[in-house]
């Protein structure tokens, strides 16, 4: 798995300059990484990981989220581990994000969400 770490890291800024939507790296970063990934996780049928390269093109933010499907199935609402990649490429952190999308749209104006999601 560090290998492949290690690969993203190093062939995506050419990747990402070149504008390279069919590059090799999109299989790793959506097909190849999540399943490595999924080899780690014991209950796998209860998760769903899932990398991103965006739509169109290449995006500068990469990310490989574990969704537990008791949770969540989208990176639009709940709460997830993700792999987010520097936009320099220069590392990655294991983060748990919150998404609100879900919430936004729902209530229809930013700040009711913001005050639905705060931790006060």
């Amino acid at each position: 798995m560090r290998q492949l770490f290690q690969k993203i890291i190093t062939d995506y800024p050419d990747a990402y300059k070149l504008k390279l939507p069919s590059h090799e790296l999109k299989k790793l970063i959506t097909i190849g990484l999540p399943k490595e990934i999924e080899k780690v996780i014991v209950e796998v049928e209860r998760y769903k990981v899932k990398g991103t390269v965006g739509v169109g093109g290449l995006p500068a933010i990469l990310w490989i989220a574990i969704f537990d499907i008791l949770v969540t199935q989208s990176a639009q609402s709940g709460y997830y581990p993700v792999f987010l990649f520097r936009d320099d490429m220069s590392g990655f952190y294991l983060s748990l994000n919150q998404g609100v999308t879900t919430i936004v749209n729902k209530l229809k104006y930013k700040e009711k969400a913001e005050e639905k999601i705060s931790y006060n």
